[in-house]
């Protein structure tokens, strides 16, 4: 055997060893998605506990409408074909267009009139209702985490945010 055949083997063997190191495990993968979904629910629960004296004014803040509680933000938006209204649910915030785009097409998909709207860092709002009025964005909230009890709301706060104009 010449030193380039071994070159060769212990080279393969190096390779086939580090392919195998790499491979994700479902046991691994499940574990770190149990570990997400802890701290998201944590983070939600966490959220929205009644907050007495100040309050962050540098982010969407919880504001009591009747008996309810929603995140609201305002922020100039610009929208390409959504009409916006007074007040705008949006279920997520990416930094990407496509996927603003593919969460907007699934909800289109399910009968609502969502779309995406940019605000001024470039980010994308997925919008799913527009409506008139707090009181009726508090029923298009209601009705939607009623519908989508298990929804990621990324970039959100673990909630809808209505975005008001």
């Amino acid at each position: 055997m010449k030193l380039r055949d071994i070159y060769l083997i212990a080279a393969g063997a190096v390779l086939v060893m580090g392919m195998g190191a790499c491979k994700p495990t479902e046991k691994n993968y499940r574990a770190a998605y149990d570990a997400a979904q802890a701290k998201r629910q944590a983070s939600a629960t966490d959220d929205l506990i009644p907050v007495q004296g100040l309050q962050a004014t540098d982010g969407p803040r919880l504001t009591t409408v009747g008996s309810s509680q929603i995140y609201t933000w305002s922020e100039p938006l610009k929208s390409d074909g959504l009409e916006l209204g007074i007040c705008n649910m949006a279920v997520a915030l990416y930094s990407m267009d496509t996927n603003a785009r593919s969460l907007t097409e699934r909800l289109q998909a399910e009968g609502y009139k969502a779309g995406v709207v940019t605000n001024a860092d470039g980010k994308f709002y997925v919008v799913a209702a527009v409506t008139p009025t707090l009181e009726k964005a508090v029923a298009a909230v209601a009705e939607f985490e009623k519908r989508h009890r298990d929804f990621p709301y990324s970039g959100l706060p673990g909630a809808p945010l209505v975005l008001l104009r």
